[in-house]
């Protein structure tokens, strides 16, 4: 991760990219299967609603991939002795140290066996709220973002919040 580092934050100890690759796949699996469905629409005999209606779905879903794979491949954590760096496709990137973050919120979704906060593998995001009441969102694309997330909690020594989100759209 290119950037200018300014002293204040100290020694960089690790660096954490979004891996976005499987959104790139469904966004691109989703718009090739739009004119598949609208083939199947012309050439049927008794053509019903369904094929005409998954045209507007994978077409609409393949977008919805490829805008999320946009917004998440310009991401990127660089952590440092005293704060981290992060870069969220901006002209310049937020620094922040470690006693200016105010609250840590985990934020989880309910899973497959509806486990929710219980199960670190249902954790979707952590929210970092500054002092400044400035929002910093990290994903669980992140690479590392188990030992990330370990991180910063052990650097800050706040409490986490854990909040179960029931829609991962609302992440």
């Amino acid at each position: 991760m290119p950037y200018r580092d300014d002293g204040r934050l100290g020694g960089r100890l690790s660096a954490h990219r979004a891996r976005a690759a499987s959104w790139l796949w469904a966004g691109i699996l989703g718009i090739a299967c739009a004119p598949l469905f609208g083939w199947f629409a012309a050439t049927d005999r008794h053509t019903s609603m369904r094929p005409i209606i998954g045209i507007f779905v994978m077409g609409g879903f393949g977008f919805y991939a490829l805008k999320e794979w946009l917004r998440l491949r310009a991401i990127g954590v660089a952590l440092h002795e005293r704060g981290f760096l992060y870069l969220s496709g901006t002209i310049t990137p937020m620094t922040i140290t470690w006693d200016e973050l105010a609250s840590l919120e985990a934020r989880y979704v309910p899973g497959l066996r509806k486990l929710g906060v219980r199960d670190e593998g249902n954790r979707v995001a952590l929210l970092l709220v500054t002092k400044s009441g400035a929002h910093v969102d990290l994903p669980k694309e992140l690479e590392g973002f188990a030992s990330l997330c370990a991180t910063i909690e052990r650097q800050t020594g706040l409490p986490v919040t854990r909040t179960l989100v029931q829609n991962v759209m609302h992440r």
